[in-house]
């Protein structure tokens, strides 16, 4: 069990290096969101946060990865 909280605590130190960039994203959305407020606009933006937000995910989940399997091996 204390396996696994560490390996959290590696991923969210991840997610918190992408976090300035990632915060910054989402409040450019958020705007873009209120100034566009056609519904076929906000479905646009919808998807533009969720891609967001899985690029960073997948960011910082490949970052755990490559810094966690190297430390497993030794």
């Amino acid at each position: 069990m204390a396996h696994s909280t560490h390996i959290f605590d590696r991923f969210m130190q991840a997610i918190k290096s992408f976090g300035i960039a990632s915060y910054s994203l989402i409040l450019v959305f958020i705007a873009r969101s209120m100034f566009f407020s056609s519904p076929e606009q906000q479905h646009i933006t919808a998807q533009g946060l969720m891609l967001g937000g899985a690029i960073i995910f997948g960011l910082a989940l490949t970052k755990v990865i490559f810094e966690i399997v190297p430390t497993q091996e030794t």
